[in-house]
C-alpha cells in the first residue's frame, strides 16, 4: 500500500515525467512489482520460483540509486545504451528485409525517434557500458555493504542461470545420497524476504528524497511512514541476527 501510494500519489491525475526522469520512476515500479511477486510466492510456499525476483530487484535498486545520484546525463546515457541489442539487430538486418525483422526495425526506429535519438548517436558510441563503465559489483559496493553483493546478488545467479546449486536445493529433495522430485510447496521463513522488504524501503526513501529535490514536491506523510516501517524492520532484522548468533540450529533445520 505504501509503495503504491508513493508511486502514484494522486490516482485521479497523471504525473508526467520527462524521458530522463522516467528512468528513476520506471526502475522503482519494477522493484514494486518484483516485491509483490516475491510476497505472493512466499505466502504460497513457492519461493523457489521467486529467487530471480530478489536478484532483479537488487539490480534495479542499485541502478536507480546511481541514476538518482548522477542525474540527467547518466539517465540519458542509460537510455541510449539500453538499445544496444536492438541497434545490433538494426545493423545486421536493416538491408535484408523480411516480415519479422521489418516490423522489429520499424518499431526500433520509431522508439528512438520518440526518445530523441538518431542512428548517428549509436554510431558514435565507443563503449556500450553504461553507469560510468563500472561493473555491477563496483556499483553495489558504492551503495551497500560489500557482503550484500555475494549474499543477495551473486548467489541469485544460481537461479537466473539454472546452476546446480539452485536445482538441487529448490527443485529436488535429497534422499540417502540420491535425489527425488520436489513438487509440494514448502514453508519459508520470514527472514528470506525481510531483507528485500527493507531494501524496498530504502528504495522508497531514496525516491522520496529525489522527488523532493528534483520536483520540489512532497508526498504527504510518506517520509514518516517509511521511517516507521524501517524502524520496525530493523527490530525484526536484529532479532533474526541474534537467532543466527545464539541459536543457529533454528535456521539450519528450517
Amino acid at each position: 500500500m505504501c509503495s503504491r501510494k508513493i508511486i502514484d500519489p494522486d490516482p485521479d491525475n497523471y504525473i508526467q515525467y520527462g524521458p530522463d526522469d522516467a528512468t528513476v520512476i520506471g526502475l522503482l515500479i519494477k522493484q514494486h512489482k518484483g516485491l509483490e511477486q516475491l510476497i505472493q510466492a512466499h505466502n504460497s510456499g513457492t519461493l523457489d520460483v521467486a529467487w530471480s525476483f530478489i536478484r532483479i530487484n537488487y539490480e534495479a535498486y542499485i541502478k536507480m540509486r546511481y541514476l538518482i545520484r548522477e542525474g540527467k546525463s547518466a539517465q540519458r546515457d542509460y537510455r541510449l545504451k539500453s538499445y544496444k541489442n536492438r541497434y545490433k539487430m538494426y545493423e545486421k538486418y536493416n538491408r535484408k528485409g523480411n516480415g519479422v525483422t521489418d516490423v522489429f526495425l520499424y518499431k526500433f526506429l520509431e522508439d528512438i525517434k520518440a526518445e530523441g535519438f538518431t542512428i548517428q548517436d549509436f554510431e558514435r558510441i565507443s563503449s556500450w557500458k553504461a553507469f560510468g563503465g563500472k561493473s555491477f559489483e563496483m556499483l553495489m559496493k558504492e551503495f551497500e555493504p560489500e557482503e550484500l553483493y555475494l549474499s543477495s546478488y551473486a548467489l541469485g545467479s544460481d537461479s537466473i542461470h539454472s546452476d546446480w546449486g539452485d536445482i538441487r536445493q529448490l527443485h529436488l529433495q535429497e534422499l540417502d545420497g540420491n535425489f527425488a522430485v520436489r513438487i509440494e510447496p514448502e514453508k519459508y521463513h520470514s527472514r528470506v524476504i525481510l531483507s528485500c522488504v527493507y531494501l524496498h524501503l530504502q528504495a522508497l526513501e531514496s525516491f522520496l528524497q529525489w522527488y523532493k529535490t528534483d520536483f520540489g514536491a512532497v508526498i504527504v506523510n510518506a517520509d514518516d511512514l517509511i521511517s516507521e516501517l524501517k524502524r520496525v524492520s530493523r527490530i525484526l532484522l536484529s532479532h533474526f541476527l541474534d537467532v543466527y548468533e545464539y541459536q543457529p540450529d533454528v535456521f539450519v533445520k528450517n
